[in-house]
């Protein structure tokens, strides 16, 4: 404990120009080193100005951050040069920093090559005749926790910036079903997906795709009382948005919520798109909340709209016969209970 040496990092996150017209770009990505025809994207905006080039969204973790490339004489490439920090990643609990290399592929010829990297001083981004900016294969991108050795949080290979339209689109509704909410003493797991498409099938920027979680008939706060990994009351959620207790996290191609208020009888998750200077809503998709044995003790006041039988086979019978069978209660409110019944 006495050797222990603390050093102040001494670098400063890049600080872009106020006032910047921002410009909305997916950056196409080689995603797979078994197979380099594969490619991904990300959605990042970018910013111009006196020369610069800014990209923010480069790391989920901190998305106002921006790394910054110069722009040569003549306009046509861009030179992104390494160890660019981007400041702390609480998820990580480390120093992010933009790093550039070469590819290389570790594995080939196993089941489950992947990509390395031998660290470069920068790399160059080229506009093509299409206007893409470009780095050609092996130059990549690399997001990592530390500016020398890897320890890798995003890679981009032959990172391409490609413009989209920043316009108004309605996002797709969430896939929301009764199975997605499993109740338990203290708190309920919800689980949902938010498409990245719009009720067309186009793509969404998800910088700009938000959720509400309904609580009953209302939007639901999130607050730092219930939810200690937040530091304000929290209502639009941001699409890749974590909290650092995990409690509200995107994981899978799903969101998860631990959900601690449970005096509810319905939930609904809503998508919320602001592009071209509008903000458009999905429909609000509701799930009634579970029916259990932990803390049903109302059920008997309501209104029941059916009773049916099931023998431990899961058949449907008539009437309870002797020894045990299964009783499945309906409410009007559309919850189910399902309890033994031994005769």
């Amino acid at each position: 404990d006495f050797n222990i040496k603390y050093t102040i990092n001494p670098d400063k996150p890049i600080v872009k120009p106020e006032g910047l017209t921002k410009a909305t770009c997916k950056m196409e990505y080689k995603s797979d080193a078994k197979d380099l025809t594969a490619e991904k994207f990300v959605m990042v905006n970018v910013f111009n100005a006196d020369g610069k080039v800014y990209v923010d969204h480069m790391e989920k973790g901190l998305p106002d951050a921006v790394m910054c490339g110069t722009v040569s004489a003549d306009g046509k490439s861009v030179e992104v040069p390494a160890k660019q920090y981007l400041g702390i990643d609480l998820e990580y609990n480390a120093h992010v920093y933009v790093l550039t290399g070469n590819a290389k592929i570790d594995g080939a010829g196993t089941e489950k090559p992947f990509f390395n990297y031998d660290k470069t001083a920068s790399i160059k981004l080229t506009r093509d005749a299409s206007g893409k900016m470009a780095a050609e294969y092996p130059a990549s991108l690399v997001v990592n926790c530390g500016r020398e050795n890897l320890y890798i949080i995003s890679d981009y290979v032959a990172p391409r910036f490609v413009s989209q339209e920043d316009k108004a689109m309605t996002p797709a509704d969430p896939v929301f079903t009764a199975d997605d909410i499993r109740p338990s003493t203290n708190f309920d797991l919800v689980k949902f997906v938010l498409p990245v498409k719009d009720v067309d099938g186009n793509d969404l920027n998800v910088n700009e795709l938000y959720y509400n979680v309904y609580y009953n008939d209302a939007p639901y706060v999130f607050t730092p009382e219930v939810f200690k990994g937040l530091t304000a009351p929290m209502t639009d959620i941001p699409y890749a948005f974590s909290d650092t207790e995990f409690d509200i996290y995107p994981s899978g191609g799903k969101h998860t919520i631990y959900f601690y208020d449970k005096n509810y009888t319905k939930l609904g998750v809503q998508s919320i798109y602001r592009g071209g200077g509008e903000e458009r809503r999905s429909n609000v998709v509701w799930v009634n909340r579970p029916v259990t044995g932990i803390d049903d003790v109302n059920a008997d006041m309501r209104e029941v709209k059916s009773v049916s039988y099931y023998n431990v086979a899961g058949q449907q019978i008539a009437e309870p016969a002797s020894g045990v069978c299964i009783k499945r209660i309906q409410y009007a409110d559309g919850t189910v209970k399902a309890e033994k019944v031994i005769k």
